[in-house]
């Protein structure tokens, strides 16, 4: 095998995949392959496979469905790659978790976190084309291993009460016209019950109620050392992204709580669009306003 040479990019490319675990080549190209036109996706899936053929990175199939078309590949850092940060950009090399997992086989979870990441580079390409910056971003898995997150005593709906983490599944700050607004994300996937059944009390109320009390206790300004608030809901579809905001809304949710669905996510609007549906109003927003 011919040796490789890294580039910048290929740096670059190692660590946002080390920060964002998987993922996929549509992703990859938009943060590194910018040029328009089928060119720059021959020439990013052949880096790609350079770069997996060498052991930096490895590749994921994705599990196809009946009737479904093709699905790009999945990539993460493989242990060549994990060696390189560790000793080029001075990581610790526990920090790198590079190894294959079994929730790699779930569907569900894969789906969750690529969305989540869809999101982040909508975010990231966004601020670039206009004068807001991405002051930070902390996603759920950096959140969990830091245990970078408090929990709240709710009070139970038949009595007694019950502790819940809030962790969102991710968490960033934006700097624009002197103001530097917190944000926590929450992608939904259709999986969660919007109004939990008598069973049980878990489900999308319970989470709104759950931010409403970080909020009121002061362990969220505790946290994140802000009094500043917005909790951003990205949603399968525009039918569940209306019952989900009317559950807010009868649970005592407002002008904290944003709703928009995947389709709308692009470096386009997520910024400046128009797409954002505040609970307790008729409107929609755009999150610079």
């Amino acid at each position: 095998m011919s040796r490789i040479y890294l580039t910048e990019r290929d740096f670059e490319l190692l660590y946002t995949l080390f920060k964002a675990r998987y993922m996929v080549t549509p992703q990859i190209r938009q943060l590194f392959w910018r040029t328009a036109g089928p060119g720059s996706l021959v020439a990013c899936q052949r880096r790609l496979q350079r770069l997996t053929r060498h052991g930096l990175i490895r590749r994921i199939e994705q599990p196809v469905r009946r009737g479904e078309g093709s699905k790009p590949y999945i990539y993460a850092l493989d242990k060549a790659g994990a060696e390189i940060l560790s000793r080029e950009i001075g990581i610790d090399p526990a920090e790198i978790d590079w190894k294959p997992k079994p929730a790699e086989e779930n569907l569900l979870f894969m789906q969750h976190l690529l969305h989540t990441n869809d999101f982040q580079i909508a975010l990231t390409l966004a601020c670039q084309k206009t004068r807001a910056t991405l002051v930070s971003w902390t996603g759920e898995t950096e959140i969990r291993s830091n245990e970078a997150y408090d929990r709240v005593v709710l009070a139970g709906a038949k009595g007694g009460s019950e502790e819940v983490a809030v962790i969102p599944d991710g968490t960033f700050v934006l700097a624009y016209r002197g103001r530097q607004p917190r944000f926590c994300l929450e992608i939904d996937e259709g999986t969660v019950s919007i109004v939990p059944g008598s069973r049980h009390s878990r489900g999308w109320t319970q989470k709104i109620r759950a931010y409403m009390e970080y909020y009121e206790s002061g362990l969220y300004q505790k946290r994140y050392a802000t009094d500043s608030l917005r909790v951003l809901t990205v949603t399968k579809s525009k039918i569940r992204l209306e019952h989900m905001k009317k559950a807010t809304e009868e649970a005592g949710g407002d002008y904290w709580f944003w709703f928009t669905t995947l389709e709308q996510v692009t470096a386009e609007n997520v910024l400046t669009g128009k797409i954002w549906h505040q609970a307790a109003s008729d409107k929609t927003y755009s999150l610079l306003e």
